[in-house]
């Protein structure tokens, strides 16, 4: 790792889909979203800035959000201006980018003239109240039977109550449910089929985790983790369906919505066990997660 402009910068080593660091794949990336470049077979954007004070977008990679480009363009207007996040590019190579549309729906990463970082790497913020990110148009054909995500991010805060959602895919109701994770009572939960809370042991913090959810090995058995290590293993009952999903919160802008950060989200068709481990000590070692 560089470090620029007080923000920690990617070095080519860092790639979590280089052949080189992770090995090859027998499943494929539904989605791939990051502030740091994730597959080096993509050298485009990565977010899409909103200037608050004057509507302005304009793309960024991830030197320019480490080199002070974003900064600079942020606070060209004003040194106090936000700046929020429109579009979430997709690195995967299907091109499933998340677009919000909605202004006050869009999570930050400038706030008052500051990049919003989380263990010395920039971050988004999401409020609490209606940041969001739909998935439901992005990933449309999820299947959560066979199906890996991997979460990086943060709660604010250890009460989450009612109840907080990271990353939500497939259903909100039935056999369809994937939390991963979701927060509540102060614990770290993780939903799946018709079990919202399939995991409610693990105290809840305000540190950064990668939350780990792997199904598919059989059709219906799912695998959490917690930084790499097991939560468990538990057969569900499973509906692939669609429905409406995102980042952020459950199935909208203001239901069970996050209050905290993400930096890193992988969703992939397929179950990644062979895999998980190596995923995960790349993700660990880039954002310094313990």
């Amino acid at each position: 790792m560089i470090i620029k402009s007080g923000i920690i910068a990617q070095s080519r080593r860092d790639l979590i889909m280089d052949q080189g660091t992770v090995g090859d794949y027998s499943f494929n990336p539904y989605g791939m979203y990051s502030l740091r470049y994730l597959n080096r077979e993509y050298n485009g954007d990565v977010i899409r800035g909103y200037r608050n004070s004057d509507g302005n977008t304009r793309g960024f990679t991830p030197a320019e959000i480490a080199d002070g480009s974003l900064l600079a363009w942020g606070t060209a207007n004003s040194a106090t201006d936000h700046v929020r996040v429109k579009i979430w590019y997709d690195q995967s190579g299907n091109g499933n980018d998340t677009t919000q549309t909605y202004l006050y729906y869009m999570p930050i990463i400038i706030l008052s003239g500051a990049i919003m970082t989380q263990n010395g790497l920039p971050t988004l913020r999401f409020d609490g109240s209606n940041d969001f990110f739909p998935l439901n148009s992005a990933l449309p054909n999820i299947r959560i039977g066979d199906c890996s995500s991997f979460c990086v991010g943060k709660f604010d805060a250890t009460a989450l109550s009612p109840q907080e959602v990271m990353l939500s895919l497939g259903t909100t109701a039935g056999n369809g449910r994937w939390y991963c994770p979701s927060g509540r009572s102060g614990k770290f939960n993780f939903g799946y089929a018709s079990t919202w809370n399939i995991n409610h042991q693990s105290t809840a913090d305000t540190n950064l985790h990668v939350f780990t959810g792997i199904a598919g090995s059989t059709q219906g058995n799912y695998q959490p983790f917690l930084d790499g290590t097991s939560l468990g293993s538990y057969t569900r009952s499973v509906t692939d369906s669609s429905g409406t999903y995102g980042i952020g919160g459950l199935n909208s802008a203001t239901s069970y919505a996050l209050d905290g950060n993400i930096s890193e989200v992988l969703v992939f068709d397929g179950d990644c066990s062979t895999t998980r481990a190596a995923i995960e000590k790349n993700i660990m070692d880039f954002y310094a997660i313990s």
